[in-house]
C-alpha cells in the first residue's frame, strides 16, 4: 500500500494553515483476495457480540455478499447480521442517493455498526445512514469509480438539487484488488476521470480563496498530486484493468477522499467541472434520459473547464472595461428574473444558492477592479496548480475514457445551455463565475461548439 496513504491513517496533523486536520479512517486493508479480512476489522472496531447491518445492492451482494456473511460467521465477536438490499430506481436501473432511498435504508437499520458493500451510491447511502444514527461503518469498495470512500461528505439529490452534506468517514476500508480490477471498465475509467479533475478543481478552490476569501489549505493538493501523476503514467494499463494499475488508481482515489476530509468540504475535489456534472444529473429526469456515470461526466467537464482557464489566461487585462461590465451587471430582482428564465423548473432550488454569492453593482465594480489590477498575481498563483487541458485529454484518451460531451449522448445545444447554467448550481466561486464576471462566458461557449 502507498506509504503516504498508510501514513495518514488515524493521524492528526498540525498544519501551517493554522488548523489541525484529523483523519478518522484508521485502517485500510489492501490486497488480492482480502475479503475474509472483514472478520479482523469487525473484531477490532465493532463491540463483541453486536449486531451488524450489511448494506448492498443486488449486484454487489451477488458479487461478495455471501462470502462476507461466511467470513463474519467465523468471527466469534460478531452477533447477528442483517442484510439490506437497496432497491433500484426503475428509471435508473440502480439505486439513487436521494432522501427517499436514505429513509428507506434508515427505517430498516437495526444496528449502529454498518458494513457498506458497493461503489459510489451504496457508499454514500451507508455513510449518510451511519451519520444519522451516529454509527460506525466499514466500507468495502467494489469499483474504483469515485473518490468519496474516505471523504467526510455525502453527495445526495435532495429537493431536486445535487448537494453535499457532512458525513462520518469510514473507520476502515477493505480493498480487495481482485474485485476492484474485475469491475466494469466504465466504472474504472470513471474513477480515473474523477481523479484527473483534481488539478483543475484544486485551482478553482484557490481561485475562490483569492476572490471570496474562502478558506484554503495547500495540504489537500499536495496529498493528491503524487497519486494523480502516478495514474497518468499508467493510464493505458488502468484502461486495460491491469490489477497493479487499478490498485494505484484506488489508492489515489482514497487519498483524494482524505483530502476532502482534511479540507472539511468537497472544495479540493469539486469545482466547476463537478457543477457541470451535477447539472447533467439533475436535468436527466426532466429530459427523459439516463444520467451517465459521475466520473465519465466529470472527465469531459474537466477538459471544458481546463479550456476555459486557457481562454481566460489569454485575456489582456487592459481590455477589462470595468464601467461597461458594471453597467451590464443586474440588480437582484433582474437577476432573479434571469434565473427563472434560464432554469425554469429548477429555479426555486437554484435561486437561494445564487443569492449567497450575488454581488451588488458596487461590489461587482470593486471585484472587477481587483481582478484587473491583480491580474498577473492571480495567474501566478493559479498556475501553481493548474494543469493544461491537453494533458487531461491525452490521459483520458489513452485509457479509453470519453473526452467530448457527444460521447455522453449530449447535444451541442445541451452543452451550450450547461455552460451558461452550471455556475448557478452552488454558491462556490469557480472559473465559470470568473468568465461570467469578465463578460466572456458567452463568447467562449460560441467558440467551443
Amino acid at each position: 500500500m502507498d506509504k503516504q496513504l498508510q501514513g495518514l491513517l488515524g493521524k492528526t496533523i498540525k498544519c501551517p494553515c493554522g488548523k489541525s486536520h484529523s483523519i478518522p479512517t484508521k485502517d485500510i486493508i489492501f490486497g488480492e483476495y482480502t475479503l475474509y479480512s472483514i472478520a479482523s476489522l469487525t473484531y477490532k472496531y465493532f463491540p463483541k457480540n453486536t449486531g451488524i447491518t450489511l448494506i448492498a445492492d443486488k449486484r454487489t451482494y451477488a458479487l461478495a455478499g455471501d462470502a462476507l456473511i461466511s467470513a463474519l460467521s467465523y468471527n466469534s465477536s460478531s452477533g447477528w447480521v442483517d442484510t439490506i438490499i437497496v432497491p433500484d430506481k426503475k428509471k435508473y436501473g440502480q439505486p439513487k442517493v436521494d432522501d427517499e432511498t436514505i429513509d428507506y435504508v434508515l427505517r430498516r437499520t437495526r444496528s449502529k455498526y454498518i458494513i457498506s458493500l458497493g461503489a459510489g451510491s451504496i457508499n454514500d447511502i451507508s455513510k449518510s445512514v451511519a451519520t444519522k444514527i451516529k454509527g460506525i461503518y466499514i466500507t468495502i469498495p467494489t469499483a474504483p469509480s469515485m473518490n468519496g470512500y474516505t471523504s467526510s461528505i455525502s453527495a445526495i439529490t435532495s429537493n431536486g438539487l445535487k448537494i453535499t452534506t457532512p458525513a462520518v468517514p469510514p473507520v476502515a476500508v477493505l480493498c480487495d484488488t481482485a474485485i476492484l480490477s474485475s469491475a466494469p471498465k466504465d466504472l474504472i475509467l470513471a474513477g480515473l476521470a474523477d481523479l484527473m479533475s483534481k488539478p483543475v478543481c484544486g485551482t478553482d478552490w484557490k481561485l475562490s480563496h483569492i476572490m471570496t476569501n474562502e478558506y484554503w489549505c495547500a495540504l489537500p493538493g499536495k496529498i493528491v498530486e503524487h497519486a494523480e501523476k502516478q495514474c497518468r503514467a499508467v493510464a493505458k494499463d488502468i484502461g486495460k484493468g491491469n490489477p497493479s494499475a487499478v490498485a494505484t488508481l484506488t489508492e489515489g482515489l482514497l487519498l483524494s477522499g482524505m483530502s476532502m476530509t482534511i479540507a472539511g468540504s468537497s472544495a479540493p475535489a469539486s469545482g466547476g467541472e463537478h457543477l457541470i456534472s451535477h447539472y447533467w444529473d439533475i436535468t436527466a429526469d426532466h429530459e427523459k434520459r439516463l444520467p451517465n456515470l459521475h466520473g465519465r461526466q466529470v472527465g469531459v467537464a474537466t477538459i471544458l473547464t481546463g479550456k476555459l482557464y486557457a481562454y481566460l489566461k489569454n485575456i489582456n487585462p487592459k481590455s477589462i472595461n470595468i464601467a461597461n461590465l458594471t453597467a451590464q451587471h443586474p440588480d437582484w430582482p433582474a437577476r432573479v428574473k434571469e434565473l427563472r428564465k434560464l432554469h425554469t423548473y429548477l429555479a426555486p432550488q437554484i435561486i437561494p444558492e445564487v443569492e449567497k454569492k450575488f454581488c451588488t453593482k458596487e461590489n461587482q465594480a470593486a471585484r472587477l477592479f481587483f481582478i484587473k489590477t491583480n491580474w498577473s498575481n492571480i495567474w501566478q498563483q493559479l498556475n501553481k496548480t493548474l494543469l493544461p487541458w491537453q494533458v487531461t485529454e491525452k490521459t483520458l484518451r489513452t485509457a479509453g475514457a470519453p473526452v467530448r460531451a457527444k460521447q455522453l449522448g449530449l447535444s451541442g445545444k445541451k452543452l451550450e445551455h450547461t455552460l451558461l447554467s452550471a455556475k448557478d448550481m452552488r454558491a462556490r466561486y469557480t472559473v465559470l463565475d470568473l468568465a461570467s464576471d469578465l463578460g466572456v462566458l458567452n463568447k467562449f461557449i460560441k467558440e467551443t461548439r
